[in-house]
């Protein structure tokens, strides 16, 4: 049951991963957009043409968000049976129910605490999800609103130093991201070897197994073909009186 467990375990954070891999990627894209559009060159045209690649990534990145696996969305805490991010009817993004860049701070504390666990071992819980708190970031470093804000501001025509204070907070975000893959490969790490371990367990325990229940085969022949001998033996007796 423990290695049943930790397979699946181990497909819900390979999902994981993917889409946070797939996540840093976006923020590089949208990191190099922003670069090029802070060094003073480009038109107003050009920036609008950009504002649209952004608009694509921030579209993107909600996708990612309610991803996946097995049916059941592996980034919603708790809630892993509806979409976690959706949009109110202003268009503000909300994550199951609420808003992750003006919520207070006790109700984020409460989603984040969120976590999914498989049990993978005697009294060994290994945590598997990663919740949309820690994904998206809340208040000023809420990636989304990151990119909101960027996409407004080539829309708008905005100077170089305008767009170009979005740089560093697209890298810090980026670094975000970069810790939660490093956590995740962590737990994947963690898990191989347990498995592993359960395997060589599983070993040892068909040894003991076997000890206490198997026969030896050629000590039972043996009883078996005098017991068969003496039954013989009686039959012929009986059939001689």
């Amino acid at each position: 049951m423990y290695s049943s467990a930790i397979g699946d375990a181990q497909s819900w954070l390979a999902q994981t991963e993917t889409s946070i891999r797939e996540m840093n990627d976006m923020l590089v894209k949208a990191y190099e957009n922003t670069v090029r559009a802070a060094n003073g060159t480009m038109s107003g045209d050009d920036k609008a043409a950009a504002a649209e690649l952004v608009e694509r990534l921030r579209q993107h990145l909600v996708q990612l968000g309610n991803s996946t696996y097995g049916g059941r969305y592996i980034f919603g805490g708790y809630n892993t049976t509806t979409s976690p991010f959706t949009y109110d009817a202003s268009g503000t993004l909300l994550y199951n129910g609420v808003d992750l860049v003006t919520a207070p701070a006790a109700q984020l504390d409460a989603l984040k605490a969120q976590q999914i666990q498989y049990a993978t071992g005697v009294n060994v819980n290994t945590v598997v999800s990663i919740n949309g708190v820690e994904l998206m970031g809340t208040g000023p470093d809420n990636i989304y609103k990151i990119l909101t804000d960027l996409v407004a501001a080539l829309r708008s025509d905005a100077s170089s130093s305008e767009i170009g204070s979005f740089i560093e907070k697209l890298k810090d975000r980026q670094q975000d991201t970069l810790s939660l893959l490093a956590d995740v490969g962590g737990r994947m790490n963690r898990l191989q070897m347990m498995e592993s371990s359960n395997a060589e367990n599983e070993i040892n325990y068909t040894e003991v197994l076997s000890r206490v229940e198997d026969i030896d085969q050629a000590q039972i022949t043996m009883e078996f073909k005098m017991a068969e001998a003496i039954y013989r033996s009686a039959l012929a007796v009986g059939a001689r009186v």
